[in-house]
């Protein structure tokens, strides 16, 4: 067994929340649902939580190995994702899903001014 594997066999509830901190604050800082200030402290909380991660395994160097699998891991899921999206979305381009939404809007609004009309027609005078 290699000294990452035993880290692994070892790893403590601390270890594990601060892995879970880092990762939380990796996908904030790279993404932009925070603002840039909540990306500056997704940031610096990435940065401690990783540090604390490291200090706590045995060896450290494992520790570093372990935190360098979630970005990996991170990037192999984004490119998984969008591998599926391109496969599921075939054919069907961006610009032919805005042309069918403006399409179904002016139907909306045709059927909707048809229906205003027979209604105004069927209304009897007083």
């Amino acid at each position: 067994m290699g000294p990452v594997a035993t880290s692994l066999a070892t790893i403590g509830t601390t270890q594990v929340l601060l892995a879970s901190v880092f990762l939380g604050s990796y996908a904030l800082a790279l993404g932009k649902f925070a603002g840039t200030h909540g990306r500056l402290i997704a940031t610096a909380t990435a940065v401690l939580s990783a540090a604390g991660f490291v200090a706590l395994s045995n060896p450290w160097e494992a520790g570093v190995i372990l935190l360098a699998f979630i970005p990996v891991g991170m990037a192999l899921f984004a490119g998984v994702t969008w591998t599926l999206w391109k496969v599921m979305a075939g054919s069907v381009s961006s610009a032919t899903l805005v042309e069918s939404v403006v399409v179904q809007r002016a139907l909306q609004r045709a059927t909707a001014g048809l229906l205003l009309e027979r209604v105004r027609t069927r209304r009897r005078p007083i």
